[in-house]
């Protein structure tokens, strides 16, 4: 565990209680075949959403994003 100020105590409590986004990818590619894959992650308020969307693979979803 690492030692947090209080500030940095209270933004990760504020993060997580107004659903923080954390997305990143990043491609992978070879000089010989080209592209290989891509590492994606999308994390909303401390879970992993595209972890969550892919366990329910072959059903609907209905979903609504709010971007301020």
């Amino acid at each position: 565990m690492k030692k947090k100020q209080k500030n940095q105590l209270q933004e990760s409590v504020l993060r997580k209680l107004f659903g923080d986004v954390e997305a990143n990818y990043n491609d992978a590619y070879s000089e010989c075949t080209g592209y290989l894959w891509t590492d994606e992650d999308l994390n909303v308020g401390g879970h992993d959403l595209l972890e969550e969307i892919r366990s329910y693979l072959g059903k609907f979803i209905y979903l609504e994003v709010d971007v301020h």
